[in-house]
């Protein structure tokens, strides 16, 4: 899938996820989904194959691992697997309004412990950069519906 593809069909999950919101009053359950395309489209992530084990996908020869905040969760932190096969933890946080921010930490960087998770807050992450040092804050799509 490229770049273009992927980013068109983050666009058509979140306004799926918004109209069922605004329908239903109920969130969608695709949260961890549409972190990952969020992912794949902000950090170049090749995901890899469903249901595979270890990580969520590579940047290059790095495995990451891919957490999401969602809107209802009370706290912004999320817990990966010590034991967990990746170099870098990507963790996206989506807001009620369904935008959403990238942030990513390199394994070294964590805490270290004995537990099986380490738990890594969302304000104890850096924005990211983009190669031109615009920072990766906010990105969010609206569809001609959502806009009016």
């Amino acid at each position: 899938m490229t770049n273009n593809d992927t980013e068109e069909l983050l666009k058509r999950l979140i306004d799926v996820a918004k109209d069922y919101s605004a329908t239903t009053g109920r969130i969608l359950p695709i949260h961890g989904e549409i972190g990952e395309l969020a992912a794949e489209a902000t950090c170049n992530v090749a995901r890899h194959r469903p249901g595979a084990s270890g990580s969520d996908g590579k940047i290059g020869n790095e495995f990451v691992e891919i957490k999401t905040i969602t809107p209802k969760k009370k706290k912004s932190r999320v817990r990966a697997k010590r034991k967990g096969n990746f170099s870098k933890l990507i963790v996206v946080k989506i807001e009620t309004d369904f935008s959403w921010q990238v942030r990513m930490i390199d394994r070294r960087n964590l805490k270290l412990g004995k537990g099986k998770f380490v738990t890594v807050s969302w304000n104890s992450l850096q924005p990211l950069e983009t190669n031109d040092n615009r920072l990766i804050q906010r990105t969010s799509w609206q569809s001609p519906e959502h806009s009016k």
